[in-house]
């Protein structure tokens, strides 16, 4: 798998998993903690317990993904 691209293009992430209550927000948040700004998503929960989620993200650039976290009192452990 590439890494996604930093130039403003927008890359589609796609997961199908076991759905499970909090799948959702954990998946978002672990996009959100790699640098991907969500700009939009598509959520399926299937008939057979699994659920379908379609994210289009656009990646931070590293530098602007350092800074944040730098500067986030709550990210400080």
């Amino acid at each position: 798998m590439k890494p996604a691209p930093t130039d403003g293009a927008v890359t589609e992430v796609t997961i199908y998993a076991a759905d499970h209550p909090g799948l959702f927000s954990r998946l978002a948040g672990a996009l959100a903690v790699a640098g991907a700004n969500i700009l939009e998503a598509k959520i399926f929960t299937l008939t057979d317990s699994t659920a379908l989620d379609i994210f289009s993200v656009r990646m931070r650039p590293p530098a602007v993904r350092w800074r944040r976290r730098r500067n986030c009192p709550s990210c400080r452990r």
